[in-house]
């Protein structure tokens, strides 16, 4: 069976290596973890005659069949790395053995090299070979021939440098009877090779062949993973976790993943599990962030400062729950502000908003602000002197960018007459600890977008805010409250959005 070897991270980004090993010394396991090409078959998983003459599988002569894994293996781009290894003992001059990756079931016919129409793959005879890409086949050498009854270790890595394009290399050692390698006796690559089946798959396995007759037996096979991708067995969902861990404080931090192919089974439960040990499962601490495929953001709670954590976001169907590849961050020091501090104010802020291209505005106290109103009638709010006309709408406050001292609110308009827009905002939500009117609305823009800059911020602390509008005196309905998080991490500019409450997106300026 397989043996299972995990590294552990020192960068958030990347996944931990995951190694597993299949040695045919059960004769079962040829059938129970791979699937052929064909009905009829001809491999067969024998007792001994493999490495060390222990359990292998065996390969007649004028043999012409894939075996492909059931298990397979996420995709999710550039920096995934997979690397497929075996032993093959040599035994006759004529015909093709191969190795390689498939994109899925069924596997369609093969090609006079054993390959398949969707993979990547290496084809070798005697004294030489081909990259086979989708059965498009780049010719390689390396006289001398393999030597008949001899065994060899030939290892096939492929590297996405993007979704669809990968780097190929592949090696054959030199090897005695019982797996001791010897010298390389070559290595080859091909670059840039562009894939669209693989790299538009959810999942690929890896895969090998014959055609003619070539090899007698095939042993110790050996699979690594890197970069963002994981091991998903048959029927099990496939789920990416979000490469960076965000919003990270002392007591909290914001993952997440995305279900990206359900295996034909619903979705039922998905999040993310942490843990201060590696490889957390659902036996530790985790989250609920709904069902079905798609995209979820997760919130974790309860951590404990300057502690290092382990975070994968994990998905559940009728088959099992599978998990995504592994992040690595450290909660921020206990000196920090908590995540709803009350510190002293700071400087009075000033504000301007657009369209108005030199807007002066005056502050104006909260406590003398009107009181938050549902009331959408148009009549004067709260004060019994106020004869203006009161704005009917809610405005919604969608987006935030926060960059430096200063933040840009977005909102969609109330499309009623209106002369100004009152901002509240403070350190937490409801809280109307600072107050402004922006400068005179133009009367002609109550629809599109506006937008409203707020300066003289600390970076360090997060803020909420809320949007009114205003005539006069009178005050209309209030939008959503919407936070804009701190720039603890040094970032400079990020983007917080209302129906990803929390979650800031970091945007390089231009």
């Amino acid at each position: 069976m397989f043996t299972v070897i995990f590294f552990s991270l020192t960068s958030q980004v990347l996944a931990a290596t995951i190694t597993r090993l299949v040695n045919f010394n059960s004769t079962n396991i040829l059938t129970d973890e791979f699937s052929p090409s064909k009905i009829s078959t001809q491999f067969t998983n024998v007792a001994s005659g493999g490495i060390g003459n222990t359990g292998a599988i065996f390969v007649p002569f004028s043999s012409n069949e894939l075996w492909a894994t059931k298990q397979g293996y996420s995709v999710t781009g550039a920096g995934d790395v997979y690397t497929f290894s075996a032993f093959f003992k040599i035994a006759a001059n004529s015909g093709y053995g191969g190795l390689g990756f498939i994109a899925g079931s069924p596997f369609g016919s093969l090609d006079g090299t054993g390959h398949p129409p969707k993979g990547i793959g290496m084809s070798f005879h005697g004294g030489g070979g081909s990259f086979v890409n989708n059965q498009s086949h780049t010719a390689v050498s390396w006289p001398p021939d393999l030597v008949l009854g001899n065994w060899y270790k030939m290892i096939f890595k492929i590297t996405a440098k993007g979704s669809n394009t990968y780097d190929l290399n592949f090696q054959i050692w030199n090897s005695d009877a019982d797996g001791n390698l010897g010298t390389l006796k070559t290595e080859k690559n091909l670059n840039n090779v562009v894939n669209n089946d693989l790299g538009q798959a959810s999942i690929i396995h890896i895969f090998f062949s014959a055609a003619g007759s070539r090899m007698s037996y095939i042993d110790d096979f050996s699979l690594e993973l890197s970069g963002g991708a994981v091991i998903v067995e048959e029927g099990e969902p496939v789920v990416q976790t979000t490469d960076t861990v965000i919003n990270v404080t002392n007591q909290s931090a914001t993952s997440g993943g995305t279900v990206v192919d359900d295996q034909d089974s619903a979705v039922t439960a998905r999040g993310v599990c942490w843990s201060t040990v590696t490889q957390p499962t659902l036996s530790d601490t985790c989250s609920t962030d709904g069902s079905g495929t798609g995209s979820f953001v997760s919130v974790l709670t309860g951590l404990t400062a300057e502690t290092e954590y382990f975070v994968r976001a994990y998905a559940t169907n009728s088959v099992g729950t599978s998990y995504g590849a592994e992040r690595v961050f450290t909660t921020a020091d206990a000196s920090e502000p908590a995540p709803t501090p009350t510190p002293t104010p700071t400087p009075t802020p000033t504000l301007t908003a657009t369209p108005t291209p030199t807007p002066h505005p005056t502050p104006t106290s909260v406590s003398t602000s009107t009181s938050q109103s549902t009331d959408t009638s148009h009549s004067s709010t709260g004060d019994s002197s106020c004869l203006d006309w009161s704005p009917i709408g809610q405005a919604d406050l969608f987006q935030i960018d926060r960059h430096d001292t200063a933040a840009t609110l977005h909102f969609t308009p109330v499309n009623d007459y209106i002369e100004q827009y009152h901002v509240v905002y403070g350190y937490k939500a409801e809280e109307q600890r600072f107050g402004l009117l922006s400068a005179k609305v133009d009367t002609n823009s109550n629809n599109g977008v506006q937008s409203v800059v707020i300066d003289n911020l600390d970076p360090r602390l997060s803020y909420w805010f809320v949007v009114i509008p205003v005539n006069g005196c009178a005050t209309g309905e209030w939008s959503n409250w919407l936070e804009a998080k701190k720039l603890h991490d040094g970032s400079n500019f990020t983007l917080f959005y209302r129906w990803l409450q929390g979650v800031g997106q970091k945007i390089s300026p231009q």
